[in-house]
């Protein structure tokens, strides 16, 4: 019976190990696409750049740093998001003789139309009613589904109307 504990000790403790080692080396694999998710993410601000695309917020920081201690904080998932935003946005931004003009216009009136949330004290909040072009700009640019912004712009101005006619 003491073999069987010695058996049984050893064998938990093999197992903890390789777990242990698991963590360690998955651990590390997430530090290394962090490492890259930061180039890429580099590379996408300075060619957004180059091209003019005009963007700006967290998405488009020209820090490293910054986007791998960012990447290293949350799911690998949430870094691949953020990874394809940009792609997408980069994409519009190159695509853009008609698009950007879509876009900026898009962004322009969204904040007008929440002027007039504002000014008319209708109460509405939250990311289609914010006064921030640039907020409305990226998230146009990155959106995957270009009838998108169209139906947040008819959106808008369902909600707008429900509160003239309160």
């Amino acid at each position: 019976m003491n073999s069987f504990n010695f058996e049984t000790r050893r064998f938990v403790i093999k197992k903890l190990f390789y777990f242990f080692l698991f963590l360690i080396f998955s651990q590390a694999t997430f530090a290394y696409n962090c490492w890259d998710y930061a180039y890429r993410a580099i590379k996408q601000n300075n060619a957004a750049q180059s091209l003019y695309c005009g963007y700006q917020g967290n998405r488009w920081l020209a820090n490293w740093q910054a986007h791998f201690d960012w990447c290293m904080s949350v799911p690998q998932s949430a870094a691949l998001v953020e990874d394809n935003a940009r792609k997408y946005a980069l994409r519009n931004c190159i695509n853009r003789p008609s698009y950007i003009y879509r876009c900026h216009h898009y962004s322009s009136k969204a904040v007008m139309q929440n002027k007039a949330n504002l000014a008319l004290s209708c109460g509405f909040s939250g990311p289609r009613w914010q006064s921030n072009y640039y907020n409305h700009k990226n998230w146009c640019d990155a959106v995957a589904d270009r009838s998108r912004p169209g139906f947040e712009d008819r959106e808008r101005k369902r909600y707008l109307i429900a509160c003239v006619y309160r």
